[in-house]
């Protein structure tokens, strides 16, 4: 996953935050067609533990864990205070 996000990233150009440990041995689903950046992401980790949110004041995107609490998803940010982001800056192709 983490080289799927690196690829999304260059493609995209936008910037994408997330903790390696949370895309550890997680397989995202291969994406055809054309789609814009959001609608690309999401479908590459729908059915996946992990979900994008938008951060508006960056404008990067971040990668966050998503667990179930009351048979109701709860987002999780994958980024605790105690680990760095991995972060990927390129520009647009």
């Amino acid at each position: 996953m983490e080289q799927a996000l690196k690829q999304f990233s260059a493609r995209s150009g936008l910037e994408v935050l997330f903790v390696s440990a949370s895309a550890a041995n997680v397989r995202t689903n291969a994406i055809k067609g054309d789609y814009t950046p959001r609608d690309a992401i999401d479908r590459m980790l729908a059915g996946t533990k992990l979900a994008a949110m938008h951060e508006e004041k960056t404008g990067a995107i971040r990668i966050i864990s998503v667990a179930s609490a009351n048979g109701r998803n709860r987002a999780v940010d994958a980024t605790p205070d105690s680990q760095s982001p991995t972060k990927k800056k390129t520009s647009k192709l």
